[in-house]
């Protein structure tokens, strides 16, 4: 019988940043670790050298006990199906996965999203049917210093839904070293995060600034009030009540703990690759107008990116 305090076969969709962060610690704690994505940069350094991860002091170790893959033929039996990947991805992953699906079908199969936005799990559920799906987010962060070698520049917390703290992967994630937090509403958590989202990518992106200097102008202070009131509004209409305060609070904080960081919106508008602007500020401009709300800064922000991403 399988020892599920040691480790389990974990599948991890993606290969940037934060997919090679977390196979690293996990495959380092001791599960069996695979992953597939469409980056083929990505897949060909994860299949010759394995993760690395460099550290704060410049050191470097690889872990090569990592299973990489762009072909959904090659993916086996799961316990836990993490999504690490851009929300702009999951679509085209969800269609090749849903091949590696209709084949195998695992009842015990568990589902995690930790991706930004909102509806994931909605969408996971809804291509692989009633199996378990759990929506999280996490506030660990991390910089990809080139195709499979990953550099973490925070700390954090991975919240996840109380009921998947006595599901073996919790067990996982927290022997890998992750601190994991339960909340009986993580509904309001996606929100919560979605607001600050809202904020510092879009903005970093547009100014090209840091994370902190976003603090430092009188006019950018406005426009993160303005953002921040406007996804409280749509928020509300999704059934959930957001403290102004707080969540002003909660911008400054992050801006503060990760002053020196560039966001992952600037970085990817510099790099030339896709946004996850439809899925942040996107998804507030969707629901406002679904709920006859209008948000002119948010769906600003969205038009300026958009047009900024050619």
């Amino acid at each position: 019988m399988k020892n599920f305090q040691a480790g389990g076969e974990i599948l991890i969709v993606g290969s940037g940043s934060m997919a090679c962060l977390f196979a690293y610690k996990l495959a380092m704690a001791g599960s069996h670790i695979s992953m597939y994505g469409a980056w083929r940069e990505g897949i060909d350094a994860l299949q010759k050298r394995g993760v690395t991860l460099v550290a704060g002091d410049g050191t470097a170790q690889s872990i090569p006990l990592v299973r990489a893959t762009g072909n959904p033929t090659q993916l086996g039996r799961y316990d836990l199906v993490l999504f690490l990947n851009k929300t702009y991805q999951l679509k085209e992953s969800l269609d090749a996965l849903g091949h590696w699906w209709n084949r195998n079908k695992y009842p015990g199969t568990v589902f995690v999203t930790l991706q930004n936005g909102l509806g994931n799990c909605e969408r996971i559920l809804e291509r692989f049917g009633a199996n378990q799906c759990f929506a999280g987010t996490t506030t660990y962060a991390a910089s990809l210093v080139k195709p499979g070698c990953v550099k973490q520049t925070g700390d954090g917390l991975v919240d996840l839904p109380k009921a998947l703290m006595a599901v073996p992967a919790n067990q996982w994630l927290k022997t890998a070293g992750f601190n994991t937090v339960g909340h009986i509403e993580i509904k309001e958590l996606l929100w919560r995060k979605l607001v600050i989202n809202s904020v510092i990518n879009p903005l970093t992106a547009i100014y090209r600034i840091p994370n902190g200097e976003l603090l430092h102008s009188q006019g950018i202070r406005e426009l993160i009030i303005k953002v921040v009131d406007e996804v409280i509004l749509v928020a509300q209409s999704d059934g959930i009540c957001l403290d102004r305060d707080e969540m002003l609070n909660a911008v400054e904080k992050v801006c503060n703990q990760t002053a020196q960081n560039i966001s992952s919106m600037r970085k990817d508008l510099e790099r030339g690759n896709r946004t996850e602007i439809e899925a942040i500020n996107g998804a507030v401009v969707t629901k406002a107008q679904l709920a006859g709300i209008p948000v002119p800064v948010n769906q600003w922000l969205l038009t300026q990116i958009k047009e900024k991403a050619g």
